[in-house]
């Protein structure tokens, strides 16, 4: 199982030829964008038994930081919530 952070900067995300020209007018290159996982083990009730951990452990097959989180570094019934930062072309 694997998750993935699908942006609406990213070409296959379902309302991009909506948003691309937005994307255009920004700045926003999908190929920079910057993610972030935390993981968290949910309690019997509605809340987090503890606060969400930041993922940054690597490994030699996956590393946290890219677009889709490998299982690895989760298991059955925790939580997981990304982020993701739209990063603007490098100024030449």
């Amino acid at each position: 199982m694997h998750v993935s952070g699908l942006q609406p900067c990213d070409e296959r995300h379902p309302e991009f030829s909506r948003i691309k020209q937005i994307c255009d007018d920004e700045g926003i290159d999908n190929s920079l964008t910057q993610y972030r996982w935390k993981v968290g083990i949910p309690t019997t009730g509605a809340g987090l038994l503890g606060e969400m951990k930041l993922v940054t452990s690597t490994t030699f097959l996956t590393e946290p930081t890219s677009q889709t989180l490998d299982s690895i570094y989760f298991g059955p019934g925790e939580l997981v919530g990304g982020t993701a930062t739209g990063v603007e072309f490098p100024v030449s």
